[in-house]
């Protein structure tokens, strides 16, 4: 697929490039506009009002929203790129609020990204909101093909930091998704990962600093081919830190875990027309060196694997 725009891909590019930027709530929601086919925007926030200037896509106003004065800007070319920026005025932290979005279309290829950057005054303060937008950083791609080739690809990722502290430390966490799938969904892949440190922990500590800090992993594969006549299923999930908080067991108690020990489980299955099935479950505690698992020859369905039976506090392995 071909970028027709050089300043959108510049634009784009810096999305990924763009570590030092970070991510926060605006003073109002983005969005908030519309535009006519003149390119004349007209906005939607209440207590703001132009500043002059408004032309050819781009409009700029000053807002005054709870007491505070910010400098609202807007870029919308209405061929797919946006870019909306806050800026508070007079403030002892500075920063800028900004959204950038590209969607471009060429055919049956459609490539899409988008940035939710914070910094200064916009950081979130004492609140660590992984699974929601008040990040530092976030910033979204994809690229689809809805033609004969039946391809997508999907990248995720957040960052942000607890200014207030857990358990009186700072922290940070990094939050990252990739997916994936081609051929008519004969093909599909995905990658989660999580990950929570704490910061500045003295020694007397460390031991409540570890049950704050943590990483989870999900990654799995699929390949349903019917054509081919093979099925083949793949995931490894890893828990360890504040996704173990809880000492437990598996299986018939033989798999034990303390609390913040590493546990990984694993899950293999294939299935040939005519070849027969095979299937492979393994769970292991890879801080204590334990393990266990069955084999099957006989099927590879994942009702068939091997199933740990958890005999204290919830599935550490659901989904996230």
């Amino acid at each position: 697929m071909k970028l027709t725009n050089s300043i959108k891909i510049a634009l784009a590019s810096s999305l990924i490039a763009a570590p030092m930027a970070i991510l926060a709530a605006p003073p109002a929601a983005f969005d908030a506009y519309t535009i006519d086919g003149a390119g004349t925007i007209t906005s939607g926030t209440a207590g703001c009002s132009s500043l002059g200037v408004n032309e050819a896509g781009f409009a700029q106003e000053q807002c005054v929203i709870s007491g505070k004065t910010y400098i609202h800007t807007i870029l919308d070319d209405q061929a797919g790129f946006i870019d909306e920026n806050w800026i508070e005025m007079g403030g002892a932290m500075g920063g800028i609020s900004d959204k950038q979005t590209l969607v471009e279309t060429s055919g049956t290829e459609t490539f899409s990204a988008t940035s939710k950057l914070n910094t200064g005054g916009f950081m979130p303060m004492g609140q660590m909101g992984i699974m929601t937008d008040n990040v530092m950083v976030s910033l979204q791609q994809g690229i689809t093909d809805t033609g004969a080739q039946q391809f997508s690809a999907g990248f995720d990722f957040k960052h942000g930091m607890n200014m207030v502290g857990m358990d009186g430390y700072n922290g940070k966490f990094a939050d990252l998704t990739l997916t994936s799938s081609a051929g008519d969904t004969t093909y599909t892949s995905g990658f989660k990962f999580e990950n929570f440190s704490i910061e500045g922990a003295t020694v007397g500590d460390l031991a409540k600093a570890a049950a704050d800090q943590g990483t989870r992993i999900d990654q799995s594969g699929t390949l349903n081919d019917p054509g081919a006549s093979i099925v083949q299923d793949f995931s490894i999930s890893e828990r360890s830190g504040r996704y173990t908080t809880e000492a437990g067991s598996a299986g018939t108690g033989t798999i034990t875990w303390a609390a913040g020990d590493l546990i990984v489980n694993t899950l293999l299955g294939q299935e040939i027309t005519g070849a027969g099935a095979f299937g492979l479950h393994d769970f292991a505690n890879e801080t204590q060196g334990t393990g266990t698992g069955v084999d099957s020859q006989t099927s590879s369905a994942a009702a068939s694997f091997y199933t740990p039976a958890y005999t204290s506090g919830a599935d550490p392995f659901a989904a996230f």
